[in-house]
């Protein structure tokens, strides 16, 4: 029973992270190779992939991937496709800006030591060291950077003052995973499932928030 629910729930997130996918490539085909665009899409796409090898590895094997597989390189390879468009967005800042936006960093801080404790707290519970340092890693560096841009935005920094509404999606998205992380390991498969549940929701918020930078602009 529990097998067939998370069955449907793979396909209804399959659909959300392949439509998301092709939309922001249509964004970054739009606005002639927008590199925000493209690297959203490559977030998204590796995001989707990795549901795809999940779903076709419970098609065919009738159990879950073990250990680090397939789709946990996947899903890595899109935390750092959102963390590049984070390095991308501090670097179109003027030096006056980089240094005027200090005054966050301290507080931005605050993602990262967040996430390492949760991440700390899954390895101890479930063990499985490497996959965590490999996962916390670039989910600790996304949420400093997210949680920069977030209370910076509000001051207009860059090309692309109107990404607020997105940069908060994008935290919402990191809290779903690591709380996905921290529940699989209390064995609470309905907590899990909520949690996956919010993180298909905020890849379509996550491109609603940056769809409409894009109609900003056009």
């Amino acid at each position: 029973m529990i097998e067939t629910i998370d069955l449907i729930h793979q396909f209804i997130q399959l659909a959300c992270t392949g439509a998301v996918t092709i939309l922001a490539a249509r964004y970054a085909i739009a606005r002639r190779g927008d590199w925000f665009f493209q690297l959203l899409a490559g977030a998204f796409g590796c995001y989707f992939l990795g549901d795809l090898f999940y779903t076709l590895h419970m098609l065919i094997t009738g159990g879950y991937p073990a250990g680090f597989s397939a789709d946990d390189l996947s899903y890595v390879s899109s935390y750092c496709f959102l963390l590049s468009i984070g390095l991308g967005l501090t670097g179109e800042w003027t030096d006056a800006q980089k240094e005027d936006a200090k005054k966050y960093r301290r507080v931005s801080l605050t993602g990262p030591v967040i996430v390492v404790l949760l991440h700390a707290a899954y390895a101890y519970m479930a063990g499985n060291l490497l996959y965590n340092a490999l996962t916390c890693l670039p989910l600790a560096f996304l949420s400093y950077y997210t949680l920069l841009l977030f209370l910076s935005a509000g001051e207009g920094y860059g090309p692309r003052p109107s990404l607020r509404r997105y940069h908060g999606t994008v935290l919402l998205y990191l809290f779903a995973e690591c709380m996905m992380f921290l529940t699989s390991s209390f064995g609470s498969y309905e907590a899990f499932m909520v949690f996956d549940v919010l993180m298909s929701v905020t890849v379509l918020l996550m491109l609603r928030a940056a769809g409409k930078e894009a109609a900003h602009d056009l």
